[in-house]
């Protein structure tokens, strides 16, 4: 039978349950206390019977709440710490991501720049091995469906070239494609981590 992502959510999360009840604890804890802790005091003062039950028992209640809306505090500022070490976390392993990937482009743009130099033979080797380190990071770090998109052409806009060697205005426009698409990548983390600022 299936369930529900909320069911599963729960039943991954046991604390997901009672997490309404810890927000209401808070608010009424800090209102409910105070008027049973001064009620009581007020009524005996006046030598009513609060509802029977000894001045110690009502303190005894009134300091369950007290520490009920506490456990809620705490547990607000354990939630609060952690999304923050969540969000540091993340900005910093995006911030390694970005600049590892402004590495790659370097040394894949230093690779381009040696394509234009008809003199000397393509650097085939060296491209084969840039392309196959960065694959290798992208993969592990993103996804391989970045790989994908890492070795496709589709939707970039054709390129211009004077270099008249075939080889080396080949592996040219192979490395030009990988370029671009590492600058995309490097918008996108720039872009998310905008958001994450906001």
């Amino acid at each position: 039978m299936s369930q529900s992502p909320g069911n599963n959510a729960i039943r991954g999360n046991p604390m997901a349950s009672i997490q309404p009840w810890i927000r209401l604890l808070k608010p009424a804890g800090l209102v409910v206390g105070p008027i049973l802790y001064f009620g009581q005091l007020a009524l005996a003062a006046s030598g009513v019977s609060a509802l029977g039950l000894p001045r110690l028992a009502w303190e005894g209640i009134a300091g369950g709440v007290f520490f009920a809306s506490g456990f809620a505090i705490a547990w607000d500022l354990k939630k609060e710490r952690d999304e923050l070490k969540r969000r540091v976390d993340t900005a910093g392993r995006r911030a390694e991501t970005r600049t590892r990937l402004a590495e790659l482009w370097s040394e894949g743009d230093q690779l381009a720049r040696q394509c234009r130099n008809e003199r000397e033979p393509p650097p085939n080797d060296a491209a084969d091995d840039w392309a196959a380190r960065t694959e290798g990071y992208l993969a592990a770090e993103l996804g391989t469906d970045y790989v994908a998109t890492f070795r496709s052409g589709d939707g970039l806009p054709m390129g211009f070239t004077t270099i008249q060697s075939m080889e080396h205005s080949r592996l040219d426009s192979g490395i030009r494609v990988r370029l671009a698409r590492l600058q995309q990548f490097l918008d996108q983390l720039r872009a998310e981590e905008i958001r994450a600022q906001v």
